[in-house]
């Protein structure tokens, strides 16, 4: 049986604290992944970014410990002039 998760939009700010989280979790299963600099996440924005629109984040936690993040994806949608197919460009995940 899987455990229950949470999934939550969240703005950059809330992306930023939780990012490091995730990769410190990561890190320890990697052989030879350094430590994060304080500020590799700085950057993280709900600006938009040419033509295509703001970034958005989601967060993956346990239920159980909400505290905790899992995952985090980065996703921004493209502007598409009326009629055309929209998409959705992932920017990353872990």
């Amino acid at each position: 049986m899987l455990a229950a998760s949470v999934l939550e939009l969240v703005d950059a700010a809330t992306a930023r604290r939780a990012w490091p989280q995730i990769h410190e979790q990561v890190r320890l299963g990697q052989v030879g992944e350094p430590t994060a600099q304080p500020a590799r996440w700085a950057g993280l924005s709900d600006e938009a970014a040419g033509t295509d629109g703001p970034t958005r984040y989601l967060v993956h936690r346990d239920a159980a410990d909400a505290s905790c993040p899992r995952n985090v994806g980065v996703w921004r949608l493209a502007v598409c002039p009326p009629g055309r197919p929209a998409s959705v460009r992932m920017d990353g995940r872990i």
